[in-house]
């Protein structure tokens, strides 16, 4: 969420100059544009032109390093706040409920996805039923923990998370993801078999961990995993 952006920008050379990409330009002063905010991006790791990005208005991808874009879930535009693809090629997305630029802002849920091929040939790319909702039902149909952040549809902001995800170059199979509501800590979960269960392993609204210290963290906030300890994990926000 945040501030107004100005776009993605492209290095051919290493990182010694960045170019903006004309597609991803937003108009001035339109929140609601298609790349007016920008939340994450993730590059395929054998396709050095394919793209994800995570936007308020879903996530979409790119084939031609940016030039042409699509949307994966189509016309379902519930903001994106993170997208991760673990050194195996398995994707996972973290989805929003909170959509400002409608009028019933707060319609869904937060979710998280996850795919092994993040798109699969399906007409237009619009790849939904390659994605598993994970924080739904896990692989065998199971209901996950209710621990595991889930909003409902309310009429304020406080029936809404945000969700970002960290996934162990050590291990694919650890993935970590971060819940925050209103600048406080929503929990902190872990999974060790990419999403199929979780582990709640650092309770919200806790007084003895409160690493956010009620600061404004739904529009800045992070984890990260180590890259060479799979069990050490770094959060702020």
């Amino acid at each position: 969420y945040g501030y107004l952006g100005g776009g993605i920008f492209k290095s051919t050379d290493n990182g010694a100059t960045f170019n903006r990409i004309a597609a991803t330009a937003p108009t001035p002063n339109d929140t609601v544009s298609d790349f007016a905010y920008i939340n994450a991006i993730a590059c395929h790791p054998s396709k050095a032109n394919k793209i994800y990005v995570a936007t308020n208005k879903g996530l979409k991808i790119s084939k031609d390093g940016g030039a042409t874009w699509l949307d994966v879930f189509g016309a379902q535009k519930f903001p994106a706040t993170d997208i991760k693809i673990g050194n195996d090629g398995t994707f996972y997305l973290a989805q929003d409920a909170f959509r400002p630029w409608q009028s019933n802002k707060f319609k869904g849920t937060t979710n998280l996805y996850t795919s092994t091929s993040g798109d699969t040939g399906y007409a237009n790319w619009t790849c939904r039923s390659s994605w598993l909702k994970l924080n739904e039902f896990d692989t065998t149909g199971i209901k996950l923990p209710t621990s595991f952040p889930r909003s409902t549809t309310g009429t304020t902001r406080d029936s809404t998370y945000g969700i970002k995800l960290a996934v162990s170059p050590q291990d694919p199979n650890y993935v970590y993801a971060l819940a925050v509501r209103l600048g406080k800590l929503g929990g902190v979960f872990k999974s060790v078999n990419k999403g199929s269960s979780w582990e709640m392993i650092g309770p919200g609204n806790s007084t003895l961990f409160n690493p956010f210290n009620n600061a404004t963290a739904s529009s800045a906030y992070a984890i990260t995993v180590s890259p060479s300890n799979k069990e050490e994990i770094l959060v702020g926000g």
